[in-house]
């Protein structure tokens, strides 16, 4: 289908018309910018049942659905860097897409990636043809329905090295990328998981407080989060990573996110490991919570601040460090005394 969607300005509010093969079909007026009536103009060129719809390729209706103005920036930019993986059905036409089509895909995909990885992946593939049929009236089934994928068993639990607070300083002063280095602080410091910390912006940062906010999820062909209803919830800002933030580059939009490029865990753990230290993101929101409590801070407070249960707190996150170890040879030593 070739379409074209003609934008004008009239006053302060802008408007479009759709143009499909020369011949006039709609139009609609009163968006408040450009960039919204061009979306609406695309997507509702789409809804437009002509025999030439069924050319529209998976690639076209998944940028469509990635633009929806609904979703926040940040939900944006991980949904391209997602998008990359479906190259090989990028031509495919929507209405022609089948599971021979998407099936290889996931299963390659799962060979080097965990489980919940690929299961955002799948369900990531699934909402977007979802939404060709429920937004764009498409008549099909989606075949993502079909694959299925089996939780692969764990051979061991994994182990986290939990960093000492000198242990974790010396971390920061070593790493030399400043975004990375800002992320690393936001979890050792903060307690933050890296979407969490990847999502900040400058106004996230209010009174002495790191204010997070959960990520919308307004699709509901995906599975919520169960860990979004601890997503609203202040933390306390710790003043190094208070005086890192000054050093970050500045944005006259303050909605605008602090690190511009989508880190991924494993992109953070290769500077750690070149650095010769096995730790992950998580590694350090562990760390986040031992200190916390070894500064005598209540468990239930601690699992307000990192978000999770009290539950969880208590079985996942209360380590023991080499330092609290110390700690306590020195009151029993001198309680014997």
């Amino acid at each position: 289908m070739n379409y074209t969607v003609s934008l004008r300005k009239r006053g302060q509010n802008w408007s479009y018309q759709i143009f499909i093969d020369g011949k006039y079909h709609s139009s609609k007026s009163g968006f408040k910018t450009k960039a919204e009536a061009k979306r609406t103009g695309d997507r509702d060129a789409l809804k437009i049942k002509v025999p030439e719809k069924s050319k529209e390729s998976f690639k076209a209706i998944a940028e469509l659905y990635i633009d929806d103005g609904t979703k926040e920036e940040t939900t944006k930019r991980a949904y391209k860097s997602w998008l990359k993986n479906f190259k090989p059905i990028f031509g495919v036409e929507m209405l022609k897409l089948t599971y021979v089509d998407i099936a290889p895909i996931i299963h390659d995909y799962y060979k080097d990636h965990k489980y919940n990885g690929t299961m955002s992946l799948l369900r990531f593939g699934k909402s977007i043809v979802n939404y060709a049929i429920q937004k764009l009236d498409y008549d099909m089934k989606n075949p993502f329905e079909k694959v299925t994928i089996e939780e692969k068993a764990s051979k061991s639990v994994k182990k986290h090295q939990i960093l000492t607070e000198s242990e974790m300083l010396e971390l920061f002063d070593k790493i030399e990328n400043q975004d990375i280095r800002f992320l690393t602080m936001c979890f050792g410091l903060a307690g933050l998981r890296i979407s969490e910390a990847r999502g900040l912006t400058r106004n996230s940062f209010k009174n002495q407080f790191i204010h997070i906010t959960q990520q919308k999820q307004l699709d509901k062909t995906v599975k919520p989060d169960t860990k979004s209803k601890d997503g609203h919830r202040k933390v306390p800002l710790d003043p190094r990573l208070k005086n890192e933030l000054k050093k970050m580059p500045v944005s006259l939009d303050k909605n605008q996110v602090i690190v511009q490029k989508l880190y991924q865990s494993n992109d953070v753990i290769k500077v750690y490991r070149s650095l010769g230290y096995s730790i992950t993101p998580h590694s350090l929101r562990h760390a986040y919570a031992t200190m916390a409590i070894q500064k005598g801070v209540d468990l239930k407070t601690i699992s307000y601040f990192i978000g999770d249960t009290l539950e969880v707190v208590i079985k996942t996150y209360a380590h023991v460090n080499t330092d609290m170890i110390e700690q306590g040879r020195k009151v029993l030593t001198n309680s014997l005394t």
